[in-house]
């Protein structure tokens, strides 16, 4: 028996709407259930040393939480860490459960990078990712991103850097295997999609202000971009806009250098950071792994001074050649000379802070 083409379409926008639904009630039963409020006080009881610590997150490498990497926590009272190396679900459980045991003054952001398919850190997350993601239809394509967020969620993750802004242009482009789709509305769509159907999971879209058709892995080189900010708005700026209309959480600024927009790349301009403000972007930004510029020369001291004054307010570094607690001590220093380093650092860990009492369960 065959039925009209009507009739089908029309059990498909229902099949969704249904999902939409299950969603956001298992979400209010799931926050009801498991939240965990956190008690933040004023900043300014605070000291100078956590105050600055808020603003890094360290790359920690599991499958269990190390002496050295716990050491790292308590030292420095960082914002968080994201984990890095290959984990169970019991892994990650434990991994999680070890680092909230240090019990730092202000709670962590736990971090992950699962994406799936070609970027993930859990073992046990057979799900799709990047292009075969994309590829879903919209209700299969929120199922695979709820599931993901919501297994992270129960193993003690909090962040999932996991959504895909960047536009996949040509087969040949970095990008393009890790992207949802090759035009702008259509990242865009997925973006949505992402963000609704994330859990209770904070939210980060990556790689701002977007990779495009550069064929350059800005993990060893920084690529050059030569679009100018008109094109640039009506091409790769689009999913990243939607994603501040949608209500994105955090917005991961890339090694990326639009010459025609900025000279330096977007995740040291304040040019860049100037536009997500016009764009009353109100959730945190974050760099990609700071480490990564080393390979282009950059000096990691002077770039983490950097990335905070462009308006960062979170600082990733996971593969430094330098002592994690050599860079905090640097920034620390730095900031008990400059009077004004200390107030943006401050602008930034209140941001942060209004956030966790937001956001964190």
């Amino acid at each position: 028996m065959k039925f009209p083409l009507k009739v089908i379409s029309l059990s498909l926008i229902l099949l969704f709407l249904f999902l939409v639904i299950y969603i956001f009630v298992t979400n209010r039963k799931y926050k009801q259930n498991n939240s965990l409020p956190i008690t933040v006080t004023p900043n300014n009881t605070y000291s100078t040393k956590e105050i600055v610590g808020q603003l890094f997150i360290w790359g920690i490498a599991g499958p269990t939480l190390s002496s050295e990497s716990a050491n790292l926590i308590e030292r420095t009272s960082p914002g968080g860490v994201l984990l890095t190396g290959m984990y169970t679900t019991e892994q990650l459980q434990q991994m999680t459960k070890s680092i909230r045991a240090i019990s730092p003054s202000i709670p962590l952001f736990i971090a992950i990078d699962q994406e799936g398919g070609t970027v993930k850190r859990l073992i046990d997350d057979s799900g799709l990712g990047g292009r075969d993601l994309g590829n879903l239809p919209n209700g299969d394509f929120c199922l695979s991103i709820y599931k993901r967020n919501r297994q992270l969620l129960r193993s003690g993750v909090n962040v999932n850097l996991n959504i895909i802004g960047d536009i996949g242009g040509k087969p040949n482009s970095y990008i393009w295997q890790r992207s949802y789709a090759d035009t702008p509305y259509e990242v865009a769509q997925k973006v949505v999609n992402a963000i609704k159907c994330s859990a209770e999971m904070i939210t980060v879209i990556k790689h701002f202000p977007g990779h495009g058709e550069t064929v350059v892995n800005s993990h060893f080189q920084i690529p050059y971009i030569e679009k100018d900010r008109k094109l640039w708005e009506q091409e790769d700026a689009i999913p990243f806009f939607t994603a501040i209309l949608n209500g994105i959480d955090i917005i991961m600024i890339g090694h990326l250098t639009y010459e025609r927009i900025a000279s330096e790349p977007a995740s040291l301009s304040k040019s860049f950071h100037d536009i997500l403000q016009n764009k009353n972007f109100n959730g945190l930004t974050i760099t990609d792994d700071l480490g990564m510029l080393e390979a282009s020369g950059y000096d990691l001291k002077q770039t983490l001074i950097a990335a905070i004054n462009a308006g960062n307010d979170l600082l990733l570094v996971s593969t430094s050649t330098i002592d994690p607690q050599e860079l905090y001590s640097y920034v620390l220093d730095q900031a008990t000379r400059s009077a004004e380093l200390m107030n943006t650092i401050q602008t930034h860990a209140d941001n942060i802070i209004q956030f966790k009492a937001k956001n964190l369960h």
